[in-house]
C-alpha cells in the first residue's frame, strides 16, 4: 500500500528546533513520507516571496517561527490565512521569553495553534499531523482522560470586533456563541469609556466575513447603554 506523502514547510530560521521536528516525523510516523521545505525571510524583499514560496510547495503542515522578525511574521500569519482559506495545520512557535501581548495578537491572525518552543517535540509533531491528516493517525501514546460526569469550567477566547452600534457588537470569532438567552461576559480593553461586559447573542451571521474567523455573531447589551463618547473611538482603539 503506497505511503501518504506529508510536506512540512517550515518559516524562519533554520535551527536545531527545525532539525528535530523532522527526526521526530520520520523516526515515528513511519506510516507517512516525508517531504520538508524551510524558508527564512531574512529581509522585507524575502518577506514579499514567502506566500509565493509557501503555494508553491504547498504544504500539508505550516510552521512559522516567530523568533525572528516577529511583527513581519505576524503580518505574514495574516495574509497566509486571508490567502489560504481552509487552510487547517498552521503553527506558531514562540521563545519562552515571549511577551504575552505578542502571543495575544497572534491569537487574532486567524492562525490559533502555537507552541514554545522546547527540545520536546512530540506533541508538535503529532498535533500538527492531527490537523494534516484529519485525525487519520495511528493510536497515540498518550494518556487520555474520561470524565465520570460533567464538569464547569472557564476559558478565554480572543475575538476581533468587525464594528459596533448604540445596540451590539459584531464580532468574528473561532468558537461557537450560545444562540439562545443566557448572558456570557466579553473583556475588553476599553473599560475606561465603555463598561459592559455582559452580552446576549442577537444573532448568528456566519458570513460576509473580513477576518475570515470561522464564526461570525452579533451580540447585544443586556440593558440599555448610551455612549458617553463617539462610538468610532471605540473601534479605533
Amino acid at each position: 500500500m503506497e505511503k501518504q506523502q506529508i510536506r512540512v514547510f517550515f518559516l524562519g530560521k533554520p535551527q536545531n528546533y527545525w532539525k528535530s521536528l523532522q527526526e521526530r516525523y520520520k523516526t515515528e510516523y513511519k506510516e507517512f513520507t516525508f517531504e520538508f521545505h524551510q524558508f527564512y525571510p531574512a529581509d522585507d524583499v524575502h518577506f514579499q516571496t514567502a506566500l509565493l514560496e509557501i503555494q508553491n510547495f504547498d504544504p500539508n503542515i505550516l510552521f512559522l517561527d516567530y523568533s525572528t522578525h516577529p511583527t513581519e511574521m505576524l503580518t505574514m500569519a495574516r495574509t497566509i490565512k486571508r490567502c489560504m482559506l481552509g487552510f487547517r495545520a498552521a503553527i506558531g512557535l514562540w521563545e519562552h521569553h515571549t511577551s504575552q501581548h505578542l502571543i495575544d495578537e497572534s491569537n487574532t491572525t486567524g492562525i490559533f495553534i502555537n507552541h514554545v518552543k522546547s527540545p520536546e517535540v512530540g506533541e508538535v509533531a503529532y498535533q500538527s499531523l492531527v490537523l494534516a491528516t484529519e485525525d487519520q493517525l495511528k493510536k497515540h501514546a498518550y494518556a487520555t482522560v474520561k470524565f465520570i460526569e460533567a464538569i464547569k469550567f472557564e476559558f478565554s477566547h480572543m475575538m476581533k470586533v468587525g464594528y459596533l452600534t448604540k445596540d451590539y457588537f459584531h464580532l468574528e470569532h473561532a468558537i461557537e456563541l450560545p444562540d439562545d438567552d443566557r448572558e456570557y461576559d466579553i473583556v475588553t480593553d476599553w473599560k475606561s469609556i465603555f463598561e459592559i461586559s455582559a452580552f446576549q447573542t442577537r444573532q448568528k451571521i456566519n458570513k460576509d466575513f473580513y477576518y475570515h474567523y470561522p464564526y461570525s455573531t452579533d451580540v447585544q447589551y443586556t440593558f440599555d447603554y448610551e455612549f458617553e463618547r463617539d462610538a468610532i473611538l471605540l473601534k479605533n482603539r
